[in-house]
C-alpha cells in the first residue's frame, strides 16, 4: 500500500516536473537570441557601481529595467537582420535541434557568467559602504536582485503579450472588411496609441495630477502640533500681516517658525543684533503669479525690508522647502540686519515639480527678482540694501534661470550661493563649457577663478573671496544628472576622479543615465558631505563671501556646531 502511494506521488512529481521543464524550455526557445544576449549584457552592465551605494531593492529595479532595455535593443537588431536578410546564409545549414541546443548553451552560460559578474559587482560596491563607514546590505540580500529582475522581466513580457494579442484580435476583425495589410497597420496604430495613452495616464500625467491635488490639499492642512502664526510683526502672518497662515503651506510655515532671534545672534557674536525679517508667500495664498509677487512686495514694505542692509532672495525647492543652513549663516554673520524673502511655486516635491512644473521655478525667480530690483531702483543708491540670492537643488535651477548669463548675474546681484545645482541647469553647463583649459568639469575654473568658484569641501574655500559660489559634492547625483549623459560621456568621468567617487565607475550608453537617475532617489539618505547633503559648507561659503562680518574663527566654529544640529 505504502509502495503504491509513494509510486503514485513519484509519478505525479515527475509529471509536474516534466510539465514545468517543458514550459520553461518552450519559453527559452521563444526568446529572441540577440535579445537574450542584449539583456544579459545590460544586466552585467547594471551591476557596475555609480555615485552612491545601492540597496538590493534599488539594484534589482535597475537590473530589471536594464535587462528589458537590453532585450529590446537585441530584438530590434534581430528584426533588422531579418528585414535585410543578412542571416540568409544560415538558412537550412543548422537543424532546429542544434539551434535549440545553442540557445540552451547560451542561456546557461549567461547565467553562469552572471553569477561571476555578480560577485565582482558586490566587491566593487563595498567601496561606498566602507568610505561612508556604514554597514552594507550583505551579499545574501543581494540575491534578491535576481528575484526582482526576473519579476520585472516577467511583468514586462506578460504586458507585451497582452498588447500583441489585442493587436492580432483587432487585426482579425478588421480583415472582415479591409485588406489584410491595411487591417494590420490600422490595428497596430490603434493598439499602439491606446497603449501609449494608457501608460501616460497611468504612469505619468495621472499620478502627477493626483499628486498635485493631494499635496495641495495636505499643504494647507494644519496639524494639531502646528505652532500657529508668528508673534513677531517682522514675519509674514505676524501681527499686522494680511496673509493667511494656512495658505503658506507646510514648508512656508516652517520657514517662518525657524530662524535665530536677536538674543541668540548676540550670544554668539558678542555684538548687538536685531531680529531678522522673514517674508514668505505660499502657492495657495493667491491664484496668480503676479498676485503672489504683489503680496510679497506688500509684506516687504510692511516689515521694513528695504531698511535692512541686505535682502536675501531665497528660491526654495518644489514644495517651498528652505534649507536653514543656507539662510541662517547670513542672518548670524550680518547681525540679523537682513530680510530674507521667498515664494512657493509648487505643491510638489522637487522630482515631481521638475517633471511637471519646471518652468514655474524659473518664472517665479524671475518675477520676484525683477519686482524687488524695480523697488530698489527707486531708493537712493547710497541707501540701497545689498541683494543676495540663494537656491538649492531645483531652487538653484530656478534662480540661475532668472539670469541670461553670468555677466548679467554679477551685474544684478551682490552675492549668490548655489547649492547642489542640477546638472541640466543651462548657466552651469555654460560655465563648464567655458572653463579654463585644464580645469576639471567637476570643479571648473571660471575666468580668473576669484569671482566665481566651484567648491566641494571647506578647505577649498579658505583662500577665496568670491562673489558667486557653487557648492557641489563630487558624489551628488543631482549635480551630475543630465539627459545628455545617456548618449555622451561627461568629461568628469574621464578626468581625474575625486577620492569620494568609486574608482570602478565607468560610463555606458543609457546605463549610466539609469544608474544616476536611481542615485537621485537616495541622494539625501547618507551622511552630511555625501550625496545631496552639504552640511555646514554653506556657512563656510558665506563666511568667505562676507569677510567684513567681524566673526573670528572661534565664533564661526561655534556657529558651525549650532547649525550642524539643525535637521535637513
Amino acid at each position: 500500500m505504502i509502495e503504491s502511494v509513494v509510486g503514485a506521488l513519484t509519478r505525479s512529481t515527475v509529471r509536474r516536473t516534466s510539465r514545468l521543464t517543458d514550459v520553461v524550455g518552450a519559453e527559452v526557445l521563444r526568446l529572441d537570441l540577440l535579445g537574450v544576449l542584449g539583456a544579459t549584457w545590460w544586466f552585467w552592465q547594471s551591476l557596475s557601481p555609480s555615485l552612491l551605494p545601492r540597496t538590493w531593492i534599488m539594484q534589482g529595479v535597475l537590473s530589471g529595467v536594464s535587462a528589458i532595455v537590453g532585450y529590446f535593443v537585441g530584438w530590434l537588431l534581430s528584426r533588422i537582420v531579418l528585414a535585410l536578410r543578412i542571416g540568409r546564409w544560415f538558412d537550412g545549414r543548422f537543424s532546429d535541434t542544434l539551434l535549440a541546443r545553442l540557445r540552451w548553451a547560451l542561456f546557461i552560460g549567461a547565467i553562469a557568467f552572471s553569477v561571476y559578474i555578480f560577485g565582482v559587482s558586490a566587491r566593487q560596491q563595498e567601496f561606498h559602504w566602507e568610505s561612508m563607514d556604514i554597514p552594507g546590505p550583505g551579499r545574501l540580500l543581494y540575491s534578491g536582485v535576481v528575484v526582482i529582475t526576473i519579476a520585472i522581466c516577467f511583468a514586462t513580457s506578460t504586458a507585451t503579450r497582452v498588447v500583441r494579442l489585442l493587436r492580432r484580435k483587432l487585426s482579425a476583425r478588421g480583415q472582415r472588411f479591409l485588406p489584410r495589410w491595411i487591417a494590420a497597420g490600422v490595428s497596430t496604430l490603434i493598439v499602439g496609441f491606446a497603449t501609449f495613452f494608457l501608460a501616460n495616464e497611468v504612469l505619468f500625467d495621472g499620478p502627477l495630477a493626483l499628486a498635485n491635488r493631494s499635496f495641495s490639499i495636505s499643504d494647507v492642512h494644519l496639524d494639531d502640533d502646528d505652532p500657529g502664526p508668528p508673534t513677531s510683526p517682522l514675519r509674514t502672518s505676524g501681527p499686522g500681516s494680511q496673509v493667511d497662515w494656512e495658505s503658506l503651506g507646510t514648508e512656508g510655515r516652517r520657514f517662518l517658525t525657524f530662524g535665530p532671534s536677536a538674543r541668540r545672534i548676540t550670544q554668539l557674536s558678542g555684538a548687538p543684533a536685531v531680529e531678522p525679517i522673514r517674508v514668505f508667500i505660499g502657492r495657495a495664498t493667491a491664484d496668480r503669479l503676479h498676485k503672489r509677487v504683489d503680496l510679497l512686495l506688500e509684506e516687504m514694505d510692511r516689515t521694513g525690508a528695504y531698511e535692512r542692509s541686505t535682502i536675501v532672495v531665497n528660491i526654495p525647492t518644489g514644495t517651498g522647502w528652505t534649507n536653514e543652513k543656507n539662510i541662517q549663516p547670513v542672518e548670524y554673520l550680518l547681525g540679523g540686519d537682513t530680510a530674507t524673502v521667498g515664494m512657493q511655486y509648487s505643491h510638489l516635491p522637487s522630482p515631481l515639480a521638475f517633471l511637471s512644473e519646471q518652468d514655474e521655478a524659473v518664472d517665479s525667480a524671475k518675477a520676484v527678482l525683477t519686482a524687488i530690483e524695480k523697488r530698489l531702483a527707486l531708493l537712493p543708491e547710497a541707501s540701497r540694501p545689498a541683494l543676495f540670492v540663494v537656491g538649492e537643488s531645483l531652487g538653484a535651477f530656478g534662480g540661475q534661470g532668472a539670469f541670461a548669463d553670468l555677466d548679467e548675474m554679477e551685474a544684478r546681484i551682490d552675492h549668490a550661493l548655489w547649492v547642489g545645482t542640477p546638472g541640466f541647469t543651462a548657466m552651469r553647463k555654460q560655465l563648464e563649457a567655458e572653463r579654463l583649459a585644464g580645469s576639471r568639469q567637476m570643479y571648473p575654473v571660471v575666468g580668473d577663478g576669484k569671482e566665481v568658484v566651484f567648491i566641494g569641501n571647506h578647505a577649498a574655500l579658505y583662500d577665496t573671496r568670491p562673489k558667486v559660489v557653487y557648492l557641489q559634492n563630487a558624489d551628488d547625483p543631482i549635480a551630475w544628472w543630465d539627459p545628455a549623459i545617456a548618449t555622451t560621456e561627461p568629461d568628469w568621468m574621464s578626468e581625474q576622479l575625486d577620492p569620494s567617487i568609486n574608482p570602478a565607475i565607468s560610463w555606458g550608453r543609457i546605463r549610466t543615465f539609469l544608474q544616476i537617475s536611481l542615485d537621485t532617489a537616495v541622494s539625501n539618505s547618507f551622511i552630511e558631505g555625501n550625496g545631496h547633503l552639504y552640511g555646514t559648507l554653506p556657512l563656510t561659503a558665506w563666511d568667505r563671501m562676507l569677510p567684513d562680518s567681524g566673526w573670528d574663527e572661534i565664533q564661526i566654529s561655534a556657529l558651525s556646531v549650532r547649525l550642524a544640529k539643525l535637521a535637513h
